[in-house]
């Protein structure tokens, strides 16, 4: 930038960092029936830091151990949703998983 009246010069310099997107993969949606015993895994492909499984929107009930988890076991008895919450410094991320739960009772006539 120029001034016309004095001809003084000044350079102004901004930086811009730009980081990578937040990624988010989860299983489908998934009907189980019996006695399931399943594994949740959020796979972030390394851009998250941060993970908070829960059943409740407001992750209230906090699932994992250590917020480093990207993975739960769970064994569903009646229709259910895990919602995922994952973070790194610059962005967060939801997403949830219906599971309806099919006894293995079946009556017969």
């Amino acid at each position: 930038m120029t001034d016309t009246i004095c001809n003084l010069t000044d350079t102004a310099r901004t930086v811009i960092t730009v980081h990578d997107s937040l990624l988010l993969e989860i299983p489908n949606d998934t009907v189980v029936c019996g006695d399931p015993n399943l594994t949740l895994t959020a796979n972030t492909f390394n851009t998250a830091t941060e993970y908070v499984w829960s059943t409740s929107q407001d992750l209230s009930d906090t699932l994992n151990n250590s917020l480093n988890q990207n993975s739960i076991n769970i064994s569903p008895d009646a229709d259910i949703t895990y919602y995922i919450q994952v973070k790194n410094p610059w962005c967060t991320l939801m997403d949830s998983i219906n599971i309806v739960f099919i006894s293995s009772a079946i009556d017969l006539i």
